[in-house]
Formats: C-alpha cells, sequence, structure tokens
C-alpha cells in the first residue's frame, strides 16, 4: 500500500526542488549574460527542439567521419531551453542509412555556441542536488516542514512529537536523496571527461568501432542508471512502507503526516 499522502509528498517534493532551482536558474541566467560564465540552468524544466542544418562543412564532416557504403551524412541542432533562462545547443553529426534510419550509425555529438564553435558548458544540476537536502533539513529543523509541504498542508514530526532534529533532516532527506547526490557527482565527471575530448578526438574514437556499434558513454549510462534509480528509490519508498513509515521516515526515526494526526506520533511504538 502507498503511503497515504503519496501524491501530496509527492508534489511537496517538486514543489520544495523548485524552490532551490528558481534561484539557481536565475543565477545561472546572471552568470551567463553579465559575466558569460558558460553555465545552464537546472534541467527540472526543459523543453528542447531540434532540427536538421548544415554547420560543420561537408567535406569536414567526411574527413571526421567517412560515411559507409549506402550512407548518407546528417547534422541534427537540438536547443535545449533549461528553465526558460538558459538555453544549450547540441550538435549531432554522423552518417546512417537513411534519412528515418538509425540502423548502422555512427555519429558524435557535442555542444556548441551560436556560432558552431565546441564549447563546454556546466549544469546547476549537481548545485541543486547536492543544496537541496540541506536546504530541506534545515527547514524540518527550524519549522518541522518545508515550502511544499507547507502548501500541501503537511508536516514532519519525530517519534516524540518534537520538531526533527538537524541530524534526523539530514539523515531523512540525504538517505532519500541518496541517489541525486550520487548523480551530481556523476555530472561532474561527465563534463570534466567530455571538456577533455576535441572534435577530433570523438571522431577518432568512434571510427575504430563498427559502423552499428560505438564506444561505451560510462558517464552516460550511469547517469540514465541513477536517475532511473532516484525514481524507483522514492516509488518505493512511498509504496512500501511499514506502520505508516516510508523507509528514511523509519532510517531517521520521523514521520510525515498532516497537523490534525499528530495525535498519532504519540501512540506509533506502542506495539
Amino acid at each position: 500500500m502507498p503511503h497515504r499522502y503519496f501524491f501530496r509528498r509527492a508534489l511537496a517534493y517538486l514543489v520544495d526542488a523548485l524552490t532551490v532551482a528558481i534561484p539557481l536558474a536565475i543565477l545561472a541566467a546572471a552568470l551567463h549574460s553579465w559575466v558569460g560564465l558558460p553555465v545552464h540552468a537546472p534541467s527540472l524544466i526543459n523543453s528542447k527542439n531540434c532540427e536538421n542544418v548544415s554547420i560543420i562543412a561537408p567535406e569536414e564532416q567526411a574527413r571526421l567521419l567517412p560515411p559507409g557504403e549506402g550512407q548518407i551524412m546528417f547534422q541534427v541542432l537540438c536547443k535545449v531551453r533549461y528553465m526558460m533562462l538558459t538555453e544549450q545547443r547540441i550538435l549531432t553529426m554522423g552518417n546512417q542509412l537513411g534519412p528515418e534510419s538509425g540502423k548502422n550509425s555512427r555519429f558524435i555529438s557535442f555542444q556548441v555556441d551560436e556560432n558552431g564553435n565546441q564549447i563546454t558548458t556546466w549544469s546547476m544540476d549537481p548545485l541543486l542536488y547536492l543544496i537541496l537536502p540541506f536546504f530541506l533539513a534545515m527547514q524540518l529543523n527550524r519549522k518541522g516542514t518545508t515550502i511544499g509541504k507547507r502548501m500541501l498542508n503537511l508536516q514532519v514530526r519525530n517519534d516524540n512529537g518534537a520538531l526533527p532534529t538537524l541530524s534526523q533532516g539530514l539523515m531523512r532527506e540525504f538517505f532519500k536523496g541518496l541517489p541525486l547526490v550520487l548523480l551530481a557527482l556523476v555530472y561532474i565527471w561527465e563534463n570534466i571527461a567530455y571538456a577533455q575530448f576535441s572534435i577530433e578526438d570523438m571522431a577518432e574514437l568512434v571510427r575504430q568501432y563498427p559502423l552499428d556499434g560505438g564506444p561505451p558513454i560510462w558517464p552516460f549510462f550511469l547517469r540514465q542508471a541513477l536517475i532511473g534509480l532516484a525514481v524507483f528509490v522514492f516509488l518505493l519508498g512511498s509504496f512500501i512502507v511499514w506502520r505508516g513509515k516510508t523507509f528514511w521516515d523509519r532510517f531517521a526515526g520521523t514521520r510525515c503526516l498532516k497537523p490534525e494526526d499528530e495525535a498519532e506520533v504519540q501512540t506509533s511504538n506502542v506495539p
């Protein structure tokens, strides 16, 4: 059985994430516009628009990634807009059997600026994932609730009915958000790894593999796995409860409830 306030809790967590993501998005936009730092806002809310382009000269593309028999060359530019404030441009170029075929393809993807030059941008996602648990834990310790939980009429108390201690709040939020903390580290690793690769390096690496294969992109695979793990942990913790508690609440000795349910805390540990 899911926690009885599952949807309230999920929405509250989203609101809480937005309360941290929005200031980070504004900061990213300011740093990009005023200082010229290559940073983009958190990807909590984003939109993507892709189109066929011809940014790299055909002869240069053919030199980097020689097309195989029956293959045609393609270039696709995707503009990803984060939090409606910052934009990232990702150019994918390669070869494939036909316009609608992804089979037997060989391609590389890299970030570019407005002029098509390769750049490396840094995401605010790691900051969001690392700051959020501290931000929520401090709110729980001071007020017994968070901005999102207050909007949804929820609060958190420890097993004695008192406000959670800071250590309880940190245990609760880091245990719940551990996959996101790991994801932040993977994002940093991924950015550092890709910053060291030029277009020539990526093309040379891809050319070493068959037409229907490619190099293992470990940071990308690990990132996707951790995103899935974060969703799984939240759903598992919310749908598998024991005596009315999610596993992170049980680990931290806390309980999430409505104000009118607070009397339950006093008897929650009674056999």
